[in-house]
């Protein structure tokens, strides 16, 4: 079985869109098919995100070509004749496209062509790249013959379903599958003893951008911080640096511990969440944030958006708390005191449904369904 997945990243991010829950796939993939030939190709647009309503240029990628069991291997500026030889010469039995962007039909049009069978995951990001896709012919093809669409919530099935049908597509439910973000099955075992700090050590994994809502944590943090004893340490990359100056600024006046790290690694992630009692994210726009997933496998509470797509997959107060309105600092502070409060009432049962074993079962019945079609 040979797969080809295509992400797409921007350059100023050096990340593809997703990045970790791709390789979590492909991965776990590996595991369970032994015989699995699986290629990742990165598509990288020579523009930062459009809001403007401009159209992208369709062949202005670089390409970046990964063969996990080989390593990485950077093949810049190719052509759209030389990825669509490369696709033939390779013979692939599957295409799984892990995000939809703009600025690709020249692959679309090169599956309608050959007739190669494909599958689609939808994400958050997924709405301003419909939205500004002008090419209809291309989207209705697209989600017409996908074999399967893969959504992290009904929430953003209902979001995306809407900007479709403001140009009269369709997505059929008989294509729809709603799959969680997993991590491998060690990330359930040996999690140390969930006993509450003084102060309560909440966490935030999170980039430094506008949509991931630092501020609002920050200032509830702060506030809160007068009642009950608090701090919070932030870990990730800056992409936009007025806003960490901004934090940094705040950071400085405030009286509660807040501390920044960097970006940190997978082998040190998970002990880094068990040092601490919840893990807050509450980004204005969440489909599904893998650190979750983390911090639900270690048997931390988490603090989180109710539109997240992790809330189609838990009950309220089975994990934690969730936050309707994420711009609402009283709404935040409520929902800090009521993990602190609460604490001993998360049950972590049922945790495995969100490791690669248990969520590779839909994941293996999508690839076979699709390759028997």
């Amino acid at each position: 079985m040979k797969i080809l997945h295509v992400t797409f990243m921007f350059p100023s991010k050096a990340k593809p869109l997703n990045g970790v829950a791709v390789e979590e796939l492909v991965n776990a993939i590996q595991k369970r098919f032994n015989d699995a030939e699986q290629y990742v190709l990165h598509l990288s647009n020579s523009f930062e995100e459009n809001t403007s309503g401009k159209r992208y240029q369709e062949d202005a990628f670089n390409y970046y070509l990964i063969h996990p069991p080989v390593g990485i291997k950077y093949l810049q500026f190719l052509s759209s004749s030389k990825i669509k030889k490369f696709i033939l010469d390779k013979e692939f039995d599957l295409i799984h496209f892990h995000n939809f962007f703009p600025g690709v039909p020249l692959l679309f049009n090169f599956i309608k062509e050959t007739g190669l069978p494909f599958i689609i995951t939808l994400r958050g990001s997924c709405l301003k790249a419909i939205r500004f896709t002008y090419n209809k012919r291309m989207l209705n093809y697209t989600f017409t013959h996908a074999k399967t669409v893969a959504l992290l919530s009904d929430y953003y099935y209902k979001e995306i379903s809407k900007e479709l049908l403001h140009k009269s597509i369709n997505i059929s439910k008989e294509q729809v599958k709603f799959i969680p973000n997993f991590k491998d099955d060690h990330w359930a075992l040996e999690c140390s003893p969930r006993i509450p700090h003084t102060p309560f050590k909440l966490l935030l994994i999170a980039n430094i951008e506008q949509r991931k809502n630092i501020l609002n944590i920050l200032k509830a943090v702060d506030k809160l911080h007068n009642t009950l004893p608090l701090s919070i340490d932030i870990y990730g990359d800056v992409y936009d640096q007025k806003l960490f100056q901004e934090i940094k600024l705040f950071i400085n006046k405030s009286t509660c511990p807040i501390n920044y790290y960097h970006s940190i690694s997978n082998n040190s992630m998970k002990d880094v969440i068990d040092a601490h009692d919840a893990l807050i994210l509450l980004s204005h726009l969440e489909t599904f944030g893998i650190a979750y997933i983390e911090a639900i496998l270690r048997e931390r509470p988490i603090i989180y958006s109710e539109q997240a797509g992790i809330s189609h997959f838990i009950k309220d107060d089975q994990f934690g708390v969730p936050v309707k309105k994420t711009d609402s600092v009283e709404e935040i502070i409520d929902a800090i005191q009521y993990c602190f409060k609460n604490y001993g009432i998360f049950e972590f049962e049922h945790k495995n449904k969100f490791v690669a074993s248990e969520v590779m079962k839909s994941w293996e019945e999508i690839y076979t369904n699709a390759l028997m079609k």
